[in-house]
């Protein structure tokens, strides 16, 4: 045992001192208002003389606040000082409590621990565990001061500690009779657990659940009077009645698991232990059976490895999984099954055996033999040594809801699969000479877990387990509980069972009929119930990592065909696509109804592609990646002014039928865009393709939009992820596929999913440069959209050498340039010589000026789309169409200006 430990909380902080009142400062103020007066004469001067009075009051006050502040400084120091205190303490009754527990172990620990059982500990034998409650502790704290004397109160109270009772006291349990019988059913099988063969027996009449307990001893347990001299006694009493003269400790009994304990002139409340009459018939009967091995010397032995185990000698899937009392244990899925359950809790061994049948099964046979398919909800850690095997065709952890269809569709397209290969050769069933198929066991940890995650499955293994024997598929399921779980009608075609240790009696009857599994304590040890053969206690055979890599060397063949397809990549780059003979490929297809993942293409045949999708979805990928497969496809960019400028030249020189348009975020493109010039530019792409038969592909955020008349042109619809369900809904796609978590470039098309390809770099190219508007000789106007852009317009023309004047400047002679500049204001209220001078002037609009250009130049026909905010203009001169231009002094770090 530990030093108790000794706690100290540190003395509380002394109370700050009270601040005097500072006299002398207080009166200085009033003597120098008093010579003040006799000075000036003046009576104001006398009222600097309450100045004194109250500095002192504030001087008095200040002090006081300052502590309060410390003394609600040292409260709180105090308060997390006993706060952290309280946890060390806690920490301390944790460990006591413990070490209470190992030293006088309650029947629940007893009973699920086989090294506890009949094991000589100094002062166990002697005492029972009557129930669990409040005991004084060893652990102490010293210190006063506030919240010292409550501490110390928690640190001298153990709460839900062992109470125990010398065993030669005797208990008497007063209550309910039916309340009374289970804790004392409880407390005598706790004694049967504590004490070995020959030191204790029951002396008769025994009750009906001890029946075939046989030890015998000097002392005997008597649970009915009379009560000898030398007996254990523990004895229900109904209430009310005295207690029997035998019995120096009193519990009764205030609930089914709670009671009042006396004894030694102590009272304690106490939570007790309480057994039915199957539960202890259960742990008896596990007592009687170690005391006939013990007696017989028949025990099993304590490790097995597997590589050291005989070859199977029987046929279909025989393997040898561990050693019983008379041998090597063989088991045959197909003799003994088709099908088979394994029940045992967490810690049983019940992974380990199905590790170990796998690999026994794949010894000596290919994959052209057998296969496995092991399903593991436990994260992947039981199976995953089993995957370098050939025969295993996949290993499956936890499933989503689109991984639970993949699953559900998957295992119907291996039935379906086998029944039309059964039919092609002619077959009846997998053990027919035409049928040349591997048998496939399905191996399931973790059933219960499986179909709580995927309650759709159920109907799939009910279909399973009664088809399976002729198709040649087999179950293996592994579950914690059986009853609730596994359906009567899996259950009734699995005769071959299997049980570790299980909680519940109701469990291992439901499996084994017997209790043998819920008796069971040790790990590693299984009952086997074989149709036609008792029950067999097996050891488990361990497999190690060798043992395997050996098995995979020795297959020597190569890997079983896929029957639950691996899950779609989380990326797919373009160069690692599936070719393609004809097409662009889009991505690859997953289709588990059909068992094959193939890629999807954009054919010939198309009329266009629409993306849907949000941010980072890889819609720009996979754009990227069309445009690197088909080098003669137009790409738009997404600078609004390159983009109509590449719509523009397309128009004058059309390209040839089936050409690929590609265009980027075109909902993005044309938000750049005023109204007018959005419309234009649908309006010409929907020109080239009904009119030229050019094939769009754009991608884009929402559906709707002015948009919208291109996406409908086009014959396919490609669906990414989008950032809210809503979103989704209002693309038109089904709710059911909405998929928040899903990868970058994973999406929908034709009712596919499929995981988009992706290329490196931008899909589209550049735009050319724009250059900077220098004036020609002779006369030019200049029409900017404010006083500032004025100023500096001006001061780059005359920097430049050209002659620069306002609206109302005279034209000049045409040796040299000469630029009249203004707003649109100042030209529209010189309406009259503006339209004077503009036949012989070449004319530049500021692009910020778009809303007058058509009042400036009479022409209602958009110019080249110039972006506010960049220096923009248009140049208008010799009767030639409006170009772009960059104005005088504009700053554009985007665009390299040229003259």
């Amino acid at each position: 045992m530990t030093t108790p430990p000794v706690f100290t909380l540190p003395a509380p902080a002394p109370p700050p001192r009270r601040g005097s009142v500072p006299l002398a400062a207080a009166a200085v103020p009033v003597v120098g208002a008093v010579i003040l007066w006799l000075v000036t004469g003046s009576l104001f001067a006398l009222c600097f003389a309450a100045l004194g009075p109250m500095m002192a009051v504030a001087s008095s006050l200040d002090a006081r606040r300052a502590a309060r502040r410390e003394r609600r400084r040292d409260e709180r120091e105090r308060e997390r000082l006993i706060a952290d205190l309280r946890i060390r303490v806690s920490e301390a009754h944790a460990r006591e409590r413990a070490e209470a527990a190992e030293r006088h172990p309650d029947l629940a620990r007893l009973a699920t621990a086989p090294a506890e059982l009949w094991r000589r500990v100094p002062g166990r034998t002697a005492g029972v565990v009557v129930g669990r409650g409040e005991a004084p502790s060893s652990v102490r704290v010293g210190g006063d001061g506030a919240g010292a004397d409550e501490l110390r109160r928690f640190a001298e109270r153990l709460a839900d500690a062992p109470i125990v009772v010398p065993v030669e006291a005797g208990i008497a349990v007063m209550g309910p009779e039916p309340w009374a019988a289970a804790v004392v059913r409880a407390l005598a099988v706790q004694l049967l657990c504590r004490r070995p063969p020959g030191e204790l027996r029951l002396a008769a009449p025994a009750p009906g659940w001890a029946a075939g307990y046989a030890p015998t001893g000097d002392a005997s347990l008597r649970l009915a009077p009379p009560f000898g001299r030398d007996d254990v006694v523990v004895t229900a009493v109904a209430a009310g009645a005295a207690p029997p003269p035998a019995c120096a400790a009193v519990l009764t009994l205030t609930g089914p698991c709670r009671g009042v304990l006396d004894h030694e002139g102590q009272l304690r409340t106490v939570n007790v232990e309480a057994l039915s009459e199957s539960q202890a018939q259960a742990v008896v009967g596990l007592l009687a059976r170690r005391g006939r091995d013990l007696a017989l010397g028949r025990t099993l032995p304590d490790e097995v490895w597997r590589e050291r185990l005989p070859a199977a000698v029987g046929t279909g899937l025989a393997a040898v999984v561990g050693m019983g009392v008379g041998g090597p244990t063989e088991l045959d899925l197909v003799a003994d099954g088709p099908h088979a359950v394994v029940a045992g809790v967490t810690g049983s061994g019940k992974s380990e055996l199905l590790v170990t049948w796998v690999a026994a099964m794949a010894a000596g046979r290919g994959p052209d033999a057998v296969t496995f398919l092991l399903v593991d909800f436990k994260g992947g850690t039981a199976f995953r040594r089993l995957a370098s095997l050939p025969h295993v065709t996949g290993v499956v952890t936890d499933l989503d809801a689109r991984g639970t269809r993949r699953a559900i569709e998957s295992l119907r397209a291996e039935i379906r699969r086998r029944e039309a290969e059964l039919a092609a050769a002619g077959a009846t069933d997998v053990d027919h000479p035409a049928a040349r198929m591997p048998r496939l066991v399905v191996v399931v940890d973790e059933f219960a877990a499986l179909l709580q995650q995927a309650p759709e499955l159920a109907a799939v293994f009910t279909d399973v387990a009664a088809r399976g024997r002729g198709l040649g598929i087999h179950l293996v399921l592994g579950t914690q509980r059986v009853t609730g779980v596994v359906r009567e009608a899996i259950l009734a075609n699995c005769p071959l069972r299997i049980g570790l240790r299980v909680t519940d009696a109701a469990d291992s009857r439901a499996l084994l009929d017997a209790i043998d599994a819920a008796t069971e304590t040790e790990r590693g040890i299984a009952h086997v119930r074989v149709p036609g053969l008792p029950i067999a206690a097996v050891r488990v055979a361990r497999t190690a990592d060798d043992d395997i890599a050996a098995l995979s060397a020795a297959a020597g063949a190569a890997p079983a065909p896929a029957v639950w397809l691996p899950p779609l990549p989380a990326r797919l780059p373009l160069a690692e696509a599936p070719r393609v003979a004809a097409g662009l490929v889009l991505g690859l297809a997953d289709e588990p109804e059909r068992q094959r993942q193939e890629a999807v293409t954009l054919g010939r045949e198309d009329t266009g592609l629409a993306v849907i999708g949000g941010p980072v979805s890889g819609r720009s990928a996979l754009l990227a990646a069309l445009a690197t497969q088909d080098p003669t496809a137009i790409v738009l960019p997404r600078d609004p002014e390159v983009a109509w400028d590449r719509v523009t030249a397309v128009m004058e020189e059309p390209p040839a039928p089936g050409v690929l348009l590609l265009c980027d975020d075109l909902d993005l493109l044309l938000s750049r865009y005023p109204a007018d010039y959005a419309t234009a530019v649908v309006d010409r792409l929907v020109e080239l393709v009904r009119g030229w038969g050019v094939r769009p592909v754009l991608s884009c955020a929402r559906a709707v939009g002015v948009h919208a008349r291109l996406i409908e042109l086009c014959s396919r619809r490609a669906q990414l992820r989008l950032p809210t369900r809503l979103d989704h809904v209002g693309a038109g796609f089904d709710p059911a596929t909405y998929d928040a978590q899903a990868p970058r470039g994973r999406g929908t098309i034709d009712g596919l999913t499929v995981q988009f390809a992706e290329a490196a770099g931008p899909a589209a190219p550049g735009g050319d440069t724009v250059p900077v508007w220098r004036p020609q000789p002779g006369l030019s106007m200049a029409v900017l959209p404010g006083a500032a852009a004025v100023r500096r317009v001006e001061a780059a023309l005359s920097g430049s050498g050209a002659e620069v004047d306002g609206p109302a400047g005279e034209p000049g002679g045409r040796d040299r340039p000469r630029v009249l500049v203004g707003d649109s204001d100042g030209w529209q209220r010189a309406w009259a010589r503006f339209t004077a001078l503009r036949a012989d002037a070449e004319l530049v609009i500021a692009a910020e000026c778009a809303a007058d250009y058509r009042l400036l130049t009479g022409d209602r026909s958009l110019p080249p789309f110039c972006e506010t905010g960049r220096g923009r203009g248009w140049l208008i001169a010799e009767g030639r169409p409006a170009r772009r231009i960059l104005l005088p002094g504009a700053q554009d770090r985007r665009l390299r200006a040229v003259g």
